[in-house]
Protein backbone atom coordinates (compact mmCIF):
# COMPACT_ATOMS: atom_id res chain seq x y z
CA UNK A 1 0.00 0.00 0.00
CA UNK A 2 2.91 2.48 0.76
CA UNK A 3 3.34 2.69 -3.14
CA UNK A 4 0.37 3.55 -3.82
CA UNK A 5 -0.52 7.23 -4.21
CA UNK A 6 -4.30 6.71 -4.78
CA UNK A 7 -7.40 4.53 -5.05
CA UNK A 8 -10.11 3.99 -7.98
CA UNK A 9 -13.54 3.25 -6.03
CA UNK A 10 -14.76 0.18 -7.66
CA UNK A 11 -18.14 1.29 -6.78
CA UNK A 12 -18.60 -1.90 -4.38
CA UNK A 13 -17.43 -1.48 -0.53
CA UNK A 14 -16.80 -5.11 0.06
CA UNK A 15 -14.51 -5.50 -3.07
CA UNK A 16 -12.90 -2.33 -2.53
CA UNK A 17 -12.15 -3.85 0.99
CA UNK A 18 -11.09 -7.64 -0.30
CA UNK A 19 -8.54 -5.52 -2.70
CA UNK A 20 -7.08 -2.73 -0.46
CA UNK A 21 -7.86 -3.87 3.32
CA UNK A 22 -10.23 -0.34 3.45
CA UNK A 23 -14.24 0.47 2.32
CA UNK A 24 -12.87 3.69 0.78
CA UNK A 25 -9.90 2.09 -0.79
CA UNK A 26 -10.25 0.11 -4.11
CA UNK A 27 -8.44 -0.41 -7.26
CA UNK A 28 -4.84 0.67 -7.21
CA UNK A 29 -3.33 3.63 -9.41
CA UNK A 30 -0.47 3.49 -11.76
CA UNK A 31 -0.63 -0.69 -12.00
CA UNK A 32 -1.97 -3.34 -14.71
CA UNK A 33 -4.79 -4.90 -13.88
CA UNK A 34 -7.18 -8.15 -15.26
CA UNK A 35 -10.73 -8.28 -14.89
CA UNK A 36 -11.62 -11.71 -16.11
CA UNK A 37 -14.85 -13.23 -16.10
CA UNK A 38 -17.22 -14.95 -17.65
CA UNK A 39 -19.69 -13.56 -20.13
CA UNK A 40 -22.02 -11.31 -18.97
CA UNK A 41 -21.19 -11.06 -15.42
CA UNK A 42 -20.52 -7.16 -15.46
CA UNK A 43 -16.53 -6.70 -16.29
CA UNK A 44 -17.18 -3.78 -18.32
CA UNK A 45 -19.57 -2.31 -15.84
CA UNK A 46 -16.81 -2.46 -13.15
CA UNK A 47 -14.41 -1.24 -15.41
CA UNK A 48 -17.00 1.69 -16.17
CA UNK A 49 -17.25 2.41 -12.40
CA UNK A 50 -13.37 2.85 -12.22
CA UNK A 51 -12.97 5.33 -15.15
CA UNK A 52 -16.07 6.93 -13.26
CA UNK A 53 -13.73 6.92 -9.98
CA UNK A 54 -10.87 8.59 -12.34
CA UNK A 55 -12.90 11.46 -13.46
CA UNK A 56 -14.11 12.44 -10.29
CA UNK A 57 -10.43 12.70 -9.09
CA UNK A 58 -9.98 15.37 -12.22
CA UNK A 59 -8.31 13.22 -14.70
CA UNK A 60 -9.19 11.79 -18.06
CA UNK A 61 -10.68 8.32 -19.55
CA UNK A 62 -10.24 6.01 -22.67
CA UNK A 63 -12.12 3.19 -23.77
CA UNK A 64 -10.42 0.69 -26.25
CA UNK A 65 -13.58 -1.02 -27.64
CA UNK A 66 -12.40 -4.77 -29.68
CA UNK A 67 -15.43 -6.30 -28.51
CA UNK A 68 -17.48 -3.36 -30.21
CA UNK A 69 -19.93 -3.65 -27.75
CA UNK A 70 -20.36 -0.97 -25.26
CA UNK A 71 -23.03 0.85 -24.55
CA UNK A 72 -22.13 4.51 -24.37
CA UNK A 73 -26.09 5.05 -23.26
CA UNK A 74 -25.72 2.78 -20.03
CA UNK A 75 -22.54 4.40 -18.94
CA UNK A 76 -23.13 8.30 -19.36
CA UNK A 77 -26.73 6.85 -17.14
CA UNK A 78 -24.02 5.78 -14.45
CA UNK A 79 -22.92 9.28 -14.69
CA UNK A 80 -19.58 8.96 -16.94
CA UNK A 81 -18.45 12.61 -18.71
CA UNK A 82 -18.28 11.91 -22.19
CA UNK A 83 -16.62 15.15 -22.76
CA UNK A 84 -13.59 15.17 -24.98
CA UNK A 85 -11.39 16.81 -21.99
CA UNK A 86 -12.31 13.96 -19.71
CA UNK A 87 -13.14 11.05 -22.21
CA UNK A 88 -11.68 9.08 -25.35
CA UNK A 89 -13.28 6.70 -27.06
CA UNK A 90 -11.79 4.61 -30.14
CA UNK A 91 -12.56 1.45 -31.73
CA UNK A 92 -8.90 -0.12 -32.35
CA UNK A 93 -8.64 -3.14 -35.23
CA UNK A 94 -5.25 -4.56 -34.34
CA UNK A 95 -3.30 -5.03 -30.89
CA UNK A 96 -0.66 -2.99 -32.05
CA UNK A 97 -2.85 -0.14 -33.07
CA UNK A 98 -4.15 -0.26 -29.59
CA UNK A 99 -1.08 -0.17 -27.73
CA UNK A 100 0.01 2.58 -30.01
CA UNK A 101 -2.96 5.08 -29.06
CA UNK A 102 -2.30 4.51 -25.23
CA UNK A 103 0.84 5.61 -26.22
CA UNK A 104 -0.83 8.70 -27.74
CA UNK A 105 -3.03 9.16 -25.39
CA UNK A 106 -0.85 9.56 -22.33
CA UNK A 107 1.78 12.14 -24.67
CA UNK A 108 -1.86 14.13 -25.42
CA UNK A 109 -3.38 14.39 -21.98
CA UNK A 110 0.11 15.17 -19.90
CA UNK A 111 1.33 17.40 -21.99
CA UNK A 112 -1.08 19.87 -20.51
CA UNK A 113 -0.99 18.14 -17.05
CA UNK A 114 1.81 15.74 -16.04
CA UNK A 115 -0.09 14.94 -12.77
CA UNK A 116 -3.75 14.45 -14.16
CA UNK A 117 -4.52 10.38 -13.36
CA UNK A 118 -5.22 8.59 -16.26
CA UNK A 119 -7.49 5.73 -16.71
CA UNK A 120 -7.32 2.97 -20.14
CA UNK A 121 -9.75 0.25 -20.24
CA UNK A 122 -9.17 -2.47 -23.22
CA UNK A 123 -12.44 -4.77 -23.82
CA UNK A 124 -11.06 -7.37 -24.54
CA UNK A 125 -7.94 -9.03 -24.76
CA UNK A 126 -10.52 -11.91 -25.91
CA UNK A 127 -11.15 -10.06 -29.18
CA UNK A 128 -7.52 -8.53 -30.11
CA UNK A 129 -6.35 -9.73 -33.12
CA UNK A 130 -2.37 -8.70 -34.55
CA UNK A 131 -1.43 -7.05 -37.56
CA UNK A 132 -0.33 -11.05 -38.74
CA UNK A 133 -3.77 -12.75 -37.82
CA UNK A 134 -5.63 -9.45 -39.83
CA UNK A 135 -3.56 -10.23 -42.96
CA UNK A 136 -3.85 -13.93 -43.24
CA UNK A 137 -6.31 -15.96 -45.25
CA UNK A 138 -8.89 -17.65 -43.41
CA UNK A 139 -6.77 -20.96 -44.79
CA UNK A 140 -3.53 -19.34 -42.31
CA UNK A 141 -5.23 -18.81 -39.23
CA UNK A 142 -4.98 -21.87 -37.53
CA UNK A 143 -1.21 -21.89 -38.47
CA UNK A 144 0.46 -21.92 -35.55
CA UNK A 145 3.27 -19.00 -36.64
CA UNK A 146 -0.53 -16.66 -36.66
CA UNK A 147 -2.06 -18.16 -33.41
CA UNK A 148 0.78 -17.53 -31.07
CA UNK A 149 1.56 -13.82 -33.05
CA UNK A 150 -0.81 -12.29 -30.08
CA UNK A 151 0.73 -13.90 -27.26
CA UNK A 152 4.20 -12.94 -28.79
CA UNK A 153 3.21 -9.44 -28.98
CA UNK A 154 1.69 -9.55 -25.75
CA UNK A 155 4.60 -10.43 -24.45
CA UNK A 156 6.63 -7.80 -25.27
CA UNK A 157 4.43 -4.79 -25.52
CA UNK A 158 3.41 -5.32 -21.96
CA UNK A 159 6.66 -4.59 -21.26
CA UNK A 160 6.95 -1.02 -22.44
CA UNK A 161 3.65 -0.58 -21.31
CA UNK A 162 4.73 -1.39 -17.79
CA UNK A 163 7.38 1.22 -17.90
CA UNK A 164 4.74 3.54 -19.49
CA UNK A 165 2.41 3.09 -16.74
CA UNK A 166 5.09 3.46 -13.71
CA UNK A 167 6.64 7.01 -15.44
CA UNK A 168 3.20 8.77 -15.56
CA UNK A 169 1.28 6.47 -12.86
CA UNK A 170 -1.29 5.22 -15.53
CA UNK A 171 -4.41 2.42 -14.85
CA UNK A 172 -4.54 -0.01 -17.24
CA UNK A 173 -7.27 -2.13 -17.04
CA UNK A 174 -7.28 -5.54 -19.27
CA UNK A 175 -10.93 -6.54 -19.73
CA UNK A 176 -10.79 -10.99 -20.10
CA UNK A 177 -13.31 -13.58 -20.91
CA UNK A 178 -13.18 -17.31 -19.39
CA UNK A 179 -14.69 -20.00 -21.45
CA UNK A 180 -14.89 -23.23 -19.85
CA UNK A 181 -15.45 -26.42 -21.65
CA UNK A 182 -18.01 -28.18 -19.16
CA UNK A 183 -16.71 -31.52 -17.47
CA UNK A 184 -13.15 -29.83 -18.16
CA UNK A 185 -10.77 -29.07 -15.20
CA UNK A 186 -7.25 -28.47 -17.35
CA UNK A 187 -6.28 -29.01 -20.84
CA UNK A 188 -8.64 -31.25 -22.87
CA UNK A 189 -8.35 -34.11 -20.34
CA UNK A 190 -12.11 -34.44 -19.05
CA UNK A 191 -12.84 -34.72 -15.26
CA UNK A 192 -16.73 -34.94 -13.90
CA UNK A 193 -16.40 -32.38 -11.10
CA UNK A 194 -19.43 -33.67 -8.61
CA UNK A 195 -19.14 -30.26 -6.99
CA UNK A 196 -17.17 -27.69 -5.65
CA UNK A 197 -17.52 -25.79 -2.15
CA UNK A 198 -15.82 -22.71 -0.25
CA UNK A 199 -16.03 -21.08 2.22
CA UNK A 200 -13.52 -17.63 3.09
CA UNK A 201 -12.96 -15.13 5.61
CA UNK A 202 -11.50 -11.96 4.71
CA UNK A 203 -9.92 -9.37 6.85
CA UNK A 204 -8.10 -6.56 6.47
CA UNK A 205 -7.12 -8.11 2.73
CA UNK A 206 -6.41 -11.09 3.74
CA UNK A 207 -8.68 -14.17 2.82
CA UNK A 208 -8.25 -17.25 4.78
CA UNK A 209 -9.46 -20.80 3.55
CA UNK A 210 -12.09 -22.12 6.08
CA UNK A 211 -13.14 -24.61 3.16
CA UNK A 212 -12.02 -25.24 -0.61
CA UNK A 213 -12.71 -28.40 -1.91
CA UNK A 214 -13.38 -29.75 -5.39
CA UNK A 215 -15.02 -33.49 -5.05
CA UNK A 216 -14.32 -35.12 -8.89
CA UNK A 217 -15.21 -38.61 -10.02
CA UNK A 218 -11.67 -39.88 -9.40
CA UNK A 219 -10.32 -37.85 -6.03
CA UNK A 220 -11.05 -34.92 -3.73
CA UNK A 221 -9.14 -31.90 -3.66
CA UNK A 222 -8.69 -29.56 -0.63
CA UNK A 223 -7.36 -26.24 -0.75
CA UNK A 224 -5.97 -24.65 2.21
CA UNK A 225 -4.17 -21.59 3.15
CA UNK A 226 -3.96 -17.76 2.50
CA UNK A 227 -4.60 -15.03 -0.58
CA UNK A 228 -3.12 -11.28 0.78
CA UNK A 229 -5.07 -8.99 -1.60
CA UNK A 230 -2.85 -6.17 -0.42
CA UNK A 231 0.78 -8.04 -0.74
CA UNK A 232 -0.44 -9.79 -3.59
CA UNK A 233 1.13 -12.89 -1.98
CA UNK A 234 -0.18 -16.36 -1.92
CA UNK A 235 0.83 -19.08 0.57
CA UNK A 236 -1.37 -22.59 -0.16
CA UNK A 237 -1.38 -25.76 0.70
CA UNK A 238 -3.53 -28.29 -1.95
CA UNK A 239 -4.20 -31.85 -1.14
CA UNK A 240 -5.83 -34.62 -3.02
CA UNK A 241 -6.87 -37.48 -1.47
CA UNK A 242 -7.36 -40.36 -3.88
CA UNK A 243 -10.87 -42.19 -4.04
CA UNK A 244 -9.52 -45.30 -5.09
CA UNK A 245 -5.84 -47.26 -4.99
CA UNK A 246 -3.05 -47.15 -8.15
CA UNK A 247 0.60 -47.85 -8.13
CA UNK A 248 1.56 -44.59 -8.43
CA UNK A 249 -1.50 -42.61 -7.09
CA UNK A 250 0.82 -39.66 -4.57
CA UNK A 251 -0.82 -38.08 -1.88
CA UNK A 252 1.25 -35.80 -1.23
CA UNK A 253 0.27 -32.30 -0.58
CA UNK A 254 1.26 -29.96 -2.88
CA UNK A 255 2.43 -26.14 -2.19
CA UNK A 256 1.87 -22.91 -3.94
CA UNK A 257 2.64 -19.15 -2.49
CA UNK A 258 4.33 -16.44 -4.03
CA UNK A 259 3.40 -13.63 -6.06
CA UNK A 260 0.24 -13.40 -7.87
CA UNK A 261 1.41 -12.77 -10.91
CA UNK A 262 4.70 -15.31 -11.08
CA UNK A 263 3.56 -18.07 -8.17
CA UNK A 264 5.75 -21.04 -7.14
CA UNK A 265 4.72 -24.65 -7.24
CA UNK A 266 6.12 -27.66 -5.97
CA UNK A 267 5.60 -30.98 -3.99
CA UNK A 268 5.84 -30.74 -0.01
CA UNK A 269 7.92 -33.01 2.15
CA UNK A 270 10.07 -35.44 0.50
CA UNK A 271 10.99 -35.49 -3.74
CA UNK A 272 8.52 -37.70 -5.87
CA UNK A 273 9.21 -39.48 -8.97
CA UNK A 274 7.13 -40.55 -11.68
CA UNK A 275 3.96 -38.99 -11.42
CA UNK A 276 5.39 -36.27 -8.90
CA UNK A 277 7.81 -35.58 -11.88
CA UNK A 278 4.47 -34.86 -14.52
CA UNK A 279 2.88 -32.66 -11.69
CA UNK A 280 6.01 -30.55 -11.25
CA UNK A 281 6.18 -30.23 -15.25
CA UNK A 282 2.15 -29.51 -15.27
CA UNK A 283 2.57 -26.56 -13.26
CA UNK A 284 5.53 -24.63 -14.99
CA UNK A 285 3.48 -24.91 -18.43
CA UNK A 286 0.25 -24.89 -17.75
CA UNK A 287 0.27 -23.02 -14.08
CA UNK A 288 0.30 -24.49 -10.82
CA UNK A 289 -3.76 -25.86 -10.66
CA UNK A 290 -2.73 -28.24 -13.59
CA UNK A 291 -0.36 -30.51 -11.65
CA UNK A 292 -3.69 -31.69 -9.69
CA UNK A 293 -3.90 -33.88 -13.12
CA UNK A 294 -0.78 -35.85 -12.15
CA UNK A 295 -2.16 -37.04 -8.88
CA UNK A 296 -5.47 -38.62 -10.04
CA UNK A 297 -5.80 -42.12 -9.49
CA UNK A 298 -9.55 -43.44 -10.70
CA UNK A 299 -12.00 -45.47 -8.59
CA UNK A 300 -15.84 -45.32 -8.76
CA UNK A 301 -15.73 -46.54 -5.44
CA UNK A 302 -15.68 -43.57 -2.54
CA UNK A 303 -18.87 -42.00 -1.93
CA UNK A 304 -20.08 -38.61 -3.37
CA UNK A 305 -18.73 -35.99 -0.76
CA UNK A 306 -21.23 -32.97 -2.30
CA UNK A 307 -24.45 -34.13 -0.41
CA UNK A 308 -23.27 -33.66 3.31
CA UNK A 309 -21.16 -30.15 2.01
CA UNK A 310 -24.52 -29.05 0.50
CA UNK A 311 -26.77 -30.02 3.17
CA UNK A 312 -24.30 -28.16 5.50
CA UNK A 313 -24.46 -24.81 2.65
CA UNK A 314 -28.79 -25.12 3.02
CA UNK A 315 -28.89 -25.33 6.45
CA UNK A 316 -26.89 -21.84 6.42
CA UNK A 317 -23.97 -23.26 8.42
CA UNK A 318 -20.54 -22.76 7.33
CA UNK A 319 -19.24 -25.75 5.37
CA UNK A 320 -17.00 -28.10 7.11
CA UNK A 321 -14.05 -30.26 5.80
CA UNK A 322 -16.29 -33.84 5.33
CA UNK A 323 -12.56 -35.86 5.52
CA UNK A 324 -12.52 -38.95 7.49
Amino acid sequence: NQDVSAWLDTGLLPLNFIISGDYNGGLPMGRLTEISGGESTGKTMLATQIMLSTQRLGGAAMMLDYEHAFSLRRAVGLGLNTDPNHWFYKQPVTAEEGFGIIEKFVARVQEFNVTRPLTVVVDSVASMQTNDELESSFEKLSNMKTKLSLPAFLSGGLKKLVALVNANNITVIFINQLRDKPGVLFGDKEVKINCAAADFGIKTGLATTRLFVFDTENAIIYIDGTANMATEQLDLTITPESKGFRLFSLRSPLYVNGPFIKPNAGVKAIPLALRGAGMVALGVIAGPAAGLLALVAPSGDAPNQCAPLLQQMKEGKAPKTVKG
